[in-house]
């Protein structure tokens, strides 16, 4: 591939990474689609039926989980004097957002996907708000991911496995919450700090979110970034700064209104 492709590539594979983690700054309250989850369930990883029963509906009884997008924490913008200051500030900040799984049973089963949203991470343009950068979060997850939660199935078991299953559960979900603790300290550097500008609100934030079909267009680029690839003409083409002189696709005498006179049975065609 050439240098002016790849390097298209890579932008394009970075650009599409970064729209897969969600946004972080919320400019006004939620809209519909967020649903309030309170934070005795976030801390035990099960959410109660309501939010099962609006993110099931509609789906066949044979789906057993249902892909999310969970927020652990929600920062409000704290009022000052009794109204809202918005200098470079935004209303309501999301600093962790987990992509993850929800089964029947109100149980949340994160994916190896927590991250700190793109859009609070520098670099960004001059004078938007943020907490840390790209590169302090790449070097952390590339250390230590914050682990996730495997979806074993909801099968009938007998009370004792069911009573082993619930505490293998807890053990997990605790582990997956302090390595989102760990995340947000190390890259954040603290944020939001004692004496901040934000408030953590006593809920988080619960999605539910379409396929990740993204995932298999990023290992689509991965795949065409090795260095073993074959050439490939059309992502060369359309990755060209040069814009082609267009081609004529037919002569100039086949043009219908350049023709001078009708077609007959033994001329059907007729020149200019």
């Amino acid at each position: 591939m050439q240098a002016r492709s790849s390097a298209y590539a890579h932008y394009w594979r970075h650009s599409l990474a970064d729209s897969g983690t969600d946004r972080g700054v919320l400019r006004d309250a939620a809209d519909s689609s967020f649903l309030e989850v309170s934070k005795q369930q976030l801390e035990s990883g099960c959410v109660d039926r309501d939010i099962v029963a609006a993110c099931f509906n509609k789906e066949a009884e044979q789906v057993q989980t249902v892909e999310v997008v969970i927020r652990l924490k929600v920062y409000v913008l704290l009022l000052q004097h009794g109204t809202s200051q918005l200098a470079g500030h935004p209303k309501i900040v999301t600093p962790l957002v987990t992509q993850a799984l929800l089964a029947r049973d109100g149980r949340i089963y994160p994916l190896a996907r927590t991250m700190i949203p793109r859009d609070i991470l520098k670099p960004l343009a001059g004078g938007h708000f943020a907490i840390g950068t790209v590169s302090d979060q790449d070097a952390f997850l590339t250390r230590q991911p914050v682990p996730g939660i495997v979806f074993t199935g909801t099968d009938a078991e007998s009370t004792e496995a069911a009573s082993l299953n619930a505490a293998d559960f807890d053990r997990q979900w605790k582990e997956f919450l302090a390595g989102c603790d760990r995340l947000l300290a190390e890259v954040g550097g603290g944020w939001p700090g004692a004496q901040g500008d934000y408030l953590e609100a006593d809920y988080g934030y619960l999605t539910k979110k379409a396929a990740f079909s993204s995932e298999h267009i990023l290992g689509l680029y991965d795949h065409l970034l090795l260095e073993t690839t074959p050439q490939v003409p059309l992502f060369e083409r359309y990755a060209s700064g040069e814009m082609a002189p267009p081609e004529p696709c037919l002569p100039p005498h086949a043009g219908f209104s350049q023709r001078l006179a009708h077609g007959s049975n033994e001329r059907a065609l007729t020149r200019t």
